[in-house]
């Protein structure tokens, strides 16, 4: 049995683990398609659009209620302005990302961010909450032509962090990304959603976690059961 390498990297989602943004992306997403004159009733008949590229989940409603007027890009963009609107307007950053983050630096790791949302979104986003100084390289799979489930944007962030796939763990919120993440061969920590916490489906990450902020208050006792935590599993 080969021993696991040693974690030199660890590589965040952004939407849904960094920032609540996960409802503002629905909303954003409904707005703009109501707006078409798209019935957004029948959301519940497309498949799991969580942690998917915007205009892929543009490319479903469309498959499903073709609308006439702009076209599929131009309401992609509309949608990540919308969002982008209600993020500015909300500042949702999620409790713990903070300490979490911290955490990795003072353990010297490379500390990356892998998002199926735009470059410059991820950019604004960090800037806003303070955070961009804390990251070694963004990658986005904006451009690519596969997003999450596909592996590619870990491996591009990776790539940049000068490190092995190998020896990165990635923390992620949703069972797109958490695929995307172990088919790179990374070690995965997952926070999902509360109302998710039960899905059979995150056993494949090393580690869970139902919230960045660790079993108890303060946050160098946070740091301590994040950092004890990851250090026992994620060897496995």
């Amino acid at each position: 049995m080969s021993t696991p390498r040693q974690i030199l990297a660890a590589i965040f989602d952004m939407d849904g683990l960094l920032i609540d943004s996960e409802p503002l992306w629905d909303r954003a997403e409904l707005d703009v398609m109501a707006s078409l004159g798209v019935d957004i009733t029948r959301r519940h008949e497309l498949p799991d659009t969580l942690g998917l590229r915007i205009d892929m989940v543009v490319d479903l409603w469309f498959a499903q209620q073709p609308w006439s007027g702009p076209d599929r890009q131009e309401v992609t963009n509309r949608v990540i302005a919308r969002a982008i609107t209600l993020i500015e307007e909300t500042r949702p950053l999620l409790p713990g990302v903070r300490e979490a983050v911290a955490l990795c630096k003072a353990q010297g790791l490379f500390v990356g961010l892998a998002s199926a949302s735009p470059l410059h979104m991820l950019e604004k986003v960090l800037t806003m909450f303070e955070l961009r100084d804390s990251f070694d390289a963004l990658a986005s799979a904006e451009k690519l032509p596969y997003s999450k489930p596909h592996p590619q944007v870990y491996l591009d962030c990776a790539a940049k962090l000068g490190v092995d796939p190998l020896t990165c763990v990635a923390l992620e919120d949703s069972v797109n990304g958490l695929i995307a993440a172990k088919a790179a061969r990374m070690r995965a920590i997952v926070v999902p959603a509360e109302e998710n916490q039960r899905d059979p489906r995150f056993a494949l990450a090393n580690v869970k976690l139902s919230s960045l902020r660790g079993a108890d208050g303060g946050a160098s006792a946070r740091l301590r059961y994040f950092r004890d935590k990851a250090n026992r599993r994620l060897a496995a």
